[in-house]
């Protein structure tokens, strides 16, 4: 974008190398920009599959535990049997209490989450007036350069 911005700054276009030079700076911004997104989605999807890969291996040890509980079980006598069940059942709610602790601490995050991207969207339009302002007056400092340029080979010729 540079040199078409020098072209047509020789072919005295200013303005189409003021746009050529504003949309290298916005292509700029853009790669700045979303590159440490991209990273923090890359690095959240990584952690996330991990999470999901060891829920579902707990979930099969779960599945295979209770089969075979099932089966103990129903061999048991009748009183042990009561006695098993009433153990379990306190295992269980154990369990579900861990799950609801669980399931707690992912709904705070999720809302610590909804709280921060609601602060940043406050913050990014001001972000954004500023980082316009910047990139307008590096165009200008960059149209000028050029112009400098072009007047000095000018005068060498």
């Amino acid at each position: 974008m540079h040199k078409k911005a020098e072209t047509a700054l020789r072919a005295e276009k200013e303005d189409v190398a003021r746009a050529a030079l504003a949309r290298m700076k916005e292509h700029d911004h853009i790669i700045t920009t979303l590159e440490p997104s991209w990273e923090a989605a890359k690095t959240t999807s990584e952690r996330l599959k991990t999470q999901l890969r060891t829920l579902e291996t707990k979930l099969e040890e779960a599945r295979r535990r209770r089969s075979t509980l099932a089966a103990r079980q129903r061999a048991a006598e009748a009183g042990y049997q009561m006695d098993q069940t009433l153990t379990h059942m306190r295992a269980g709610l154990n369990a579900h209490s861990r799950l609801d602790r669980m399931e707690d601490r992912v709904a705070d995050m999720e809302a610590r989450t909804e709280a921060l991207a609601e602060l940043n969207d406050e913050a990014s339009a001001l972000e954004r007036d500023l980082h316009d302002m910047t990139i307008e007056n590096e165009v200008e400092d960059e149209l000028n350069a050029l112009k400098k340029q072009i007047e000095e080979e000018a005068g060498e010729a």
